[in-house]
């Protein structure tokens, strides 16, 4: 966990300090923004050479977005309280890096962008796991203050997630997921 915090730690740092060369002079998102979202995902079942079961999820990410319109970095801690098929609660514990393009028209700045997402997923029910998907988020910002927005995300993933329950090997497994997103966006 301590390794895991050092390399967001590093990740925040870099994109902190590679952001102005980013920005663009006079957008609304100069240099930097807040956006915390909450929404539902949804990660089917996966298949290859061990199965994890579909699992429905309530989600809570917490974006730290770096460049202006255009081109930018985005920087996301997220939190899954999940629970799977087969009933049995599961939380996950994830960032997601990833590049993201900004436009503008009016008040409204629709981005999308491609970006990892990892989460080391945690239960009594499981010795270990972890998770690592593609993810593109596709989403818009609407301005209702000056520098206070709505946003809605949708994400559209792929890739692996690897379960250990007791007296069960380490199964691996890949598959699609889809998060759907609403919040705020600061300034």
């Amino acid at each position: 966990m301590k390794r895991f915090a050092l390399v967001c730690a590093a990740a925040l740092a870099f994109m902190v300090l590679a952001a102005p060369a980013f920005a663009e002079e006079g957008s609304k998102w100069d240099s930097f923004t807040l956006a915390p979202k909450l929404g539902y995902a949804y990660f089917a079942e996966t298949s290859g050479a061990g199965k994890v079961a579909k699992r429905n999820a309530l989600s809570l990410f917490v974006d730290f977005d770096f460049g202006g319109e255009g081109a930018g970095f985005d920087l996301a801690f997220n939190y899954n309280l999940e629970d799977p098929e087969l009933g049995n609660k599961m939380h996950a514990l994830g960032a997601y890096l990833g590049f993201a393009y900004r436009l503008h028209f009016g008040d409204w700045y629709p981005y999308f962008g491609i970006g990892l997402r990892g989460a080391y997923l945690m239960a009594d029910w499981i010795d270990q796991g972890a998770e690592i998907y593609g993810r593109i988020p596709i989403g818009v910002t609407y301005y209702i203050l000056e520098d206070l927005g709505l946003v809605l995300e949708l994400g559209l993933g792929y890739g692996i997630t690897g379960i250990s329950a007791p007296g069960v090997s380490f199964d691996i497994g890949h598959g699609f997921a889809l998060d759907v997103m609403a919040g705020i966006r600061w300034p």
